[in-house]
């Protein structure tokens, strides 16, 4: 998880547990999750058919590791009811900023472009980072939120055709 005021302090760090994850929630005031936050009927939700419609395919929510994956984020939100919580794609952020593909060394230095200070990170420490950026991009005014009566997903403004 990620969390801090600007890229320049940022903290990273990972956490296994709940419990851990929880704990940590404590100290922010929104949570941006790259995880579904809400089921669709079928296997994909308007704003997963949104996101195709710009080019990023997402894993449906009829595979048994999204649902497990969608399960755990439901049940954190209900135990941090007081904050709020915004569903993120961080690969529709290493989109927004030109990168092909899913390649973790490119991803550490368009993060460092941006002045992240970062050391080493691994692909899940780095799309926690970019779905902290999402918020910093919200403060920014520079998101979108497709929205569907299944869902919210966010992505950059730059994300969009023009």
């Amino acid at each position: 998880m990620a969390w801090g005021v600007n890229p320049t302090q940022i903290q990273v760090r990972e956490v296994r547990t709940d419990a851990e994850l929880l704990e940590v929630l404590g100290e922010v005031g929104e949570i941006w999750v790259d995880a579904p936050l809400t089921r669709g009927e079928g296997p994909f939700r308007a704003c997963d058919r949104a996101l195709h419609r710009c080019g990023l395919s997402v894993m449906p929510l009829t595979w048994p590791a999204m649902q497990k994956l969608s399960q755990r984020a439901q049940t954190l939100r209900t135990q941090a009811p007081h904050l709020s919580w915004y569903e993120t794609f961080p690969w529709a952020v290493y989109k927004s900023w030109g990168l092909p593909k899913k390649d973790l060394p490119r991803i550490q230095k368009a993060l460092q472009e941006r002045g992240f200070i970062i050391d080493q990170l691994s692909m899940h420490a780095c799309d926690a980072i970019a779905a902290w950026w999402m918020g910093w991009l919200k403060r920014q005014k520079d998101i979108h939120a497709f929205t569907g009566p299944d869902g919210t997903l966010w992505v950059p403004q730059s994300l969009l055709p023009s």
